[in-house]
């Protein structure tokens, strides 16, 4: 209608295809929600208020987010090979909530911290979903909190960490009630307990290194821990457990104070245990309230002290 030529025809159309991709390059940081892929190199363009609120599914690859809000899913977020820098609001941390049947992933590579060594807080609430394959979490919670602010805080059966790490952290991590699987993973550098268990959480542990924890390799209050091929160095105490049920199988103990494990009316069972420094293996049995019941197969400590 318009009397192009064929040459014309063509041109006109390479021009309409250039500016249909230009503008889709654009549009995963304009708000992305349904099931995007997002791929870039950049900050997210965050909300006007500074929060973030994923509803749909959202996967970042290959970005870098930086984030001076709080962040809540309701829907699905995944970071693959991607860095979420979290910032203070004014001296506040700010804080990553995961709902009820949400999902959480962090893949390949990927990185959660704070902004410049800025604290933030993450909760993960129970029927939420958390996937943590060898990535790492660093600077999580602050000191004389409450424990939900100390460290990430986990309500959820549902919590999967492979190959990973977390770091920094004031506490490593705090299961409420959680369900907690961890395998070929380090928990190090933290300034309270490595891991710490109340109200009926579980915890299994495969080849899990705990180092350099000033507390508690693992705390357990009202719990129950399996703990295959770990390792418990550098720690105040490998174990502290009260009233909780305690199986370790062909696992180091050590304690900096002689201590390597404590309990208060537990049942412990060690398999194929070891010192990694003999005098610095014992184990003390404490008052509470009931007895505490312990089983030694095939494991050499230095002593028992009631």
């Amino acid at each position: 209608m318009f009397g192009f030529r064929g040459s014309d025809q063509k041109i006109l159309f390479i021009g309409i295809m250039t500016v249909v991709l230009l503008s889709m390059s654009f549009m995963p940081f304009m708000g992305a929600s349904g099931n995007d892929l997002i791929m870039g190199n950049g900050p997210l363009a965050e909300p006007t208020s500074g929060n973030w609120t994923v509803t749909g599914a959202e996967t970042y690859r290959d970005s870098t987010i930086e984030l001076h809000g709080n962040l809540t899913v309701s829907g699905s977020l995944i970071l693959d090979n991607s860095t979420l820098r979290i910032n203070v609001s004014g001296i506040a941390p700010n804080t990553i909530y995961i709902l009820n049947g949400a999902t959480f992933v962090l893949r390949n590579g990927s990185m959660l911290e704070g902004l410049n060594g800025s604290a933030f807080f993450f909760e993960a609430h129970a029927g939420s979903y958390i996937e943590i394959n060898g990535s790492i979490i660093q600077g999580c919670g602050l000191p004389m909190r409450p424990l939900i602010e100390s460290g990430p805080y986990i309500e959820t059966d549902n919590f999967y960490m492979n190959h990973s790490t977390i770091q920094f952290c004031n506490i490593g991590l705090i299961g409420d009630g959680a369900n907690l699987s961890i395998r070929d993973s380090t928990i190090s550098f933290c300034g309270d307990d490595g891991i710490h268990l109340i109200e009926d959480s579980y915890l299994y542990s495969n080849r899990v290194n705990i180092t350099t924890i000033p507390g508690n390799a693992i705390y357990a209050s009202d719990s129950d821990v399996m703990a295959e091929m770990n390792l418990f160095s550098g720690s105040g105490v490998s174990l502290l457990s009260i009233r909780s049920n305690i199986e370790m199988r062909n696992s180091g103990l050590y304690g900096i104070n002689m201590f390597a494990m404590e309990s208060f009316s537990s049942k412990i069972d060690l398999v194929d245990c070891f010192p990694l420094q003999v005098g610095n293996d014992i184990i003390r049995v404490r008052s509470g309230s009931g007895p505490s019941i312990i089983h030694l197969l095939n494991t050499t400590i230095s002593d028992v002290a009631v």
